[in-house]
């Protein structure tokens, strides 16, 4: 049970400990990197549940309907040119990732077709996300501005610890 008194002695002596002394020099305390993490989380989950955010991915996601592609979010967009690429090269899994594709394996009119719709895609969502992407960009920025002022100490002791 880590809610025991004698737990939590012996977890205050490992933190004290040469392992834990060298956890934190490399890594800083986990245990705030960990809060950081969830506020990111937090945020990350105010901005997709705003209803200003949520109508203007609904109207973008409209807008690429009407230009012919059918996303329910920006996402979807890289994840579907990925599984797409991944088809026409072959490719899949960490080893191909390192290697690459073998060249006998590459559909090349494929490829090609791909490129095309991509910049196609890209087009649409260029304009898609000008149309009606401004309030959630702008919800965005304020959410992100008040997350660093309100967490300046914390980001700053990440920094430190990323070397950044």
């Amino acid at each position: 049970d880590p809610d025991r008194p004698d737990a939590q002695a012996a977890g205050a002596r490992s933190a004290m400990s040469c392992g834990g002394q060298a956890q934190r020099a490399l890594f800083g305390d986990l245990a705030k990197i960990a809060t950081l993490q969830s506020k990111f989380d937090d945020l990350d989950k105010r901005l997709a549940s705003d209803a200003k955010g949520v109508k203007a991915v609904r109207e973008w996601s409209a807008c690429m309907k009407r230009s012919g592609y059918s996303y329910a979010k920006e996402e979807d967009v890289t994840g579907d040119l990925s599984r797409r690429l991944a088809t026409i090269t072959g490719s899949g899994g960490p080893l191909a990732e390192v290697l690459g594709p073998a060249p006998d394996r590459i559909d090349v009119p494929g490829l090609k077709a791909l490129q095309k719709d991509e910049l196609a895609i890209a087009k649409a969502d260029w304009d898609c996300s000008v149309k009606h992407l401004g309030p959630r960009d702008e919800l965005a920025k304020q959410l992100t501005k008040d997350f660093i002022d309100q967490n300046k100490t914390a980001l700053e002791g990440l920094r430190k610890v990323l070397g950044s």
